[in-house]
């Protein structure tokens, strides 16, 4: 039995049974066509949806089921009400839904409505789907988040492989034969949850280098409030909560140089604007700026910019 045969059974007159394939008459003031149900294996069922609405037509009292459906639409204008707001999907556009959270009402819009729907039972498809596919698989529990996550309705990924496969089985799908349309199922599970995954890194990669970028910040107004305090990378890393190699790290991949090399650039062009910028000798700037030992603050300021302290006063 199909999980919309609660629908099919309000909306439909009529079925015709040929083997696992059945086909649904619709036959209405506002709509009439045919919807056909393929079983594909326990747990996955495809749907082709052909009518055409009459005028606007709203469809209420659906029921909740552990299930995801995969909608394509081919043609038409279906509007889904989630209460607070409207989605609207049209011409080419994809749908993922989890109908433990069902639309107060769908209002399908006047003209051909077309449509291909993959059926996914959460408890039973991932048995299914492991026969076919080992690896690079999300499990129905992790789709059924990113949906949660992204409210009821994940709308398509903007991505053209999916749309390619669904594409490929509504121009032909060979008499609804079975074994074909299983695997283009398994096919649109594989590039769905590749998809999926890669946008799940992209966010994880732009959540970690948002995090970095305030650490890297905050490491920094750290050492440029301790500037002229002994300093170690320890020191550092413990004001920010991490490890002297995580932090390491993070100054590599932003500033590219380690902590050590940033914090004695930063306390030289501190240097640097003090001996053009007030009248404390050498020494006295060495000091502010971390140095101890004058003969080796003035031989790293001349590593790092090609000239003695003592020659930059004068000059400037």
């Amino acid at each position: 039995m199909t999980y919309h045969q609660g629908s099919f059974n309000r909306f439909t007159f009529a079925e015709q049974t040929i083997g696992e394939i059945k086909k649904y008459f619709i036959k209405k003031k506002y709509a009439e066509g045919t919807i056909i149900y393929c079983l594909l294996e326990r747990g996955l069922e495809m749907l082709f949806f052909d009518y055409k609405v009459e005028s606007n037509q709203k469809l209420s009292l659906f029921e909740s089921q552990d299930v995801l459906e995969i909608f394509y639409c081919i043609s038409g204008e279906i509007i889904l009400n989630y209460h607070k707001y409207n989605i609207v999907l049209k011409e080419n556009m994809i749908g993922m839904y989890d109908f433990n959270v069902c639309p107060k009402y769908v209002m399908l819009e006047e003209g051909e409505v077309k449509g291909i729907s993959l059926i996914l039972d959460i408890n039973l498809a991932d048995e299914v789907i492991g026969r076919y596919l080992k690896k690079d698989v999300l499990k129905m529990s992790q789709l059924k988040k990113m949906i949660s996550d992204k409210k009821e309705l994940l709308l398509a990924f903007g991505s053209n492989n999916i749309r390619k496969i669904f594409t490929q089985i509504a121009e032909n799908t060979f008499e609804f034969d079975r074994e074909y349309l299983l695997l283009k199922a398994i096919e649109l599970i594989l590039v769905i949850s590749k998809g999926l995954k890669s946008k799940l890194q992209e966010s994880r990669t732009n959540k970690r280098s948002i995090r970095d970028r305030r650490i890297y910040e905050k490491a920094v107004v750290y050492m440029e409030e301790n500037m002229g305090n002994t300093l170690t990378v320890s020191d550092i890393a413990y004001s920010v909560g991490l490890s002297q190699r995580q932090l390491s790290n993070i100054f590599l991949e932003i500033a590219d140089k380690n902590v050590y090399a940033f914090l004695k650039q930063i306390r030289l062009l501190e240097a640097k604007r003090m001996i053009k910028e007030t009248r404390l000798s050498i020494t006295e700037i060495a000091g502010e700026v971390g140095w101890q030992n004058p003969s080796k603050f003035s031989s790293s300021f001349k590593k790092e910019f090609g000239y003695t302290p003592s020659w930059f006063r004068k000059e400037y």
